[in-house]
């Protein structure tokens, strides 16, 4: 199959790239995130940092100069994991792009992803060809994942047919600050 990861035309270093054009087929392909490999990746992470935990809990570090190293370590990576989690959940949410997500580590072929029957493919909400529109305007017109939904700043008592406390008013959709 021509989308196999081993074709050179696939050039996975080249980030942030929206799609890719197939040389032979002069057809412009969206690309599309794996959920599945990029929780794959945060879990090796995470792992990763449990690894240099025990290390340093166990003194099973090589020299002192480790030592001193691993909190630091450990804690960036968690950082990183945190930020990472984040950026997922708010393209679930809907508010952002999937295509922020994409990276060589959870990048799929359109066409693998349509084959994929256990994994959550995201696509990018720019179609072939499509404008970049300002992210406003893509919130309003992109739903998000299906099976999620998006939080709004409405308290979970509230509801359309009993309003929240404060008379009659329907309740927001937006959080006050």
């Amino acid at each position: 199959m021509w989308c196999d990861s081993s074709c050179p035309w696939r050039r996975s270093h080249r980030r942030g790239a929206a799609f890719t054009t197939h040389p032979r087929r002069n057809r412009t392909m969206h690309k599309a995130i794996s959920l599945s490999a990029e929780l794959a990746e945060i879990r090796n992470a995470v792992e990763g940092a449990r690894f240099l935990a025990d290390e340093l809990a166990t003194g099973g570090l090589e020299d002192r100069k480790r030592e001193l190293q691993a909190p630091l370590t450990i804690s960036a990576i968690l950082v990183l994991v945190e930020l990472r989690l984040h950026q997922v959940e708010r393209v679930l949410w809907g508010e952002e792009d999937p295509l922020l997500l994409w990276a060589p580590h959870n990048d799929v072929s359109p066409i693998q992803a349509e084959d994929e029957e256990h994994d959550l493919v995201l696509r990018s909400w720019n179609t072939p060809g499509e404008h970049e529109e300002p992210s406003t305007r893509k919130k309003a017109l992109t739903p998000p994942v299906q099976g999620t939904t998006r939080r709004t700043g409405t308290s979970p008592e509230a509801s359309p047919d009993r309003p929240a406390e404060g008379g009659d008013q329907p309740p927001t959709t937006e959080p006050e600050s």
